[in-house]
C-alpha cells in the first residue's frame, strides 16, 4: 500500500487549520504530513491506521 506526502494549503498567519468531512464511506488514501492532525470519528466501524498503530472500531452513537 503506497503512503503519499499529503501537502497542506493553509494562510502563513493561521494557527490551525480545521475540515468537515461527511461520508458514507471512509475515502481518505493513507497519507502523512509533518503538521499534527486531530480526527473526530462520530460513528464508523473498521480499523484506524494512525503510524503505527491499528485500532479497531466498532459502530456507535
Amino acid at each position: 500500500m503506497e503512503i503519499n506526502e499529503e501537502k497542506l494549503k493553509f494562510d502563513e498567519d493561521a494557527i490551525f487549520l480545521t475540515r468537515h468531512y461527511k461520508q458514507d464511506h471512509f475515502t481518505s488514501p493513507r497519507h502523512y504530513h509533518p503538521e499534527y492532525e486531530i480526527a473526530y470519528i462520530e460513528q464508523s466501524e473498521g480499523k484506524l491506521y494512525t503510524r503505527d498503530n491499528i485500532s479497531i472500531l466498532t459502530k456507535y452513537c
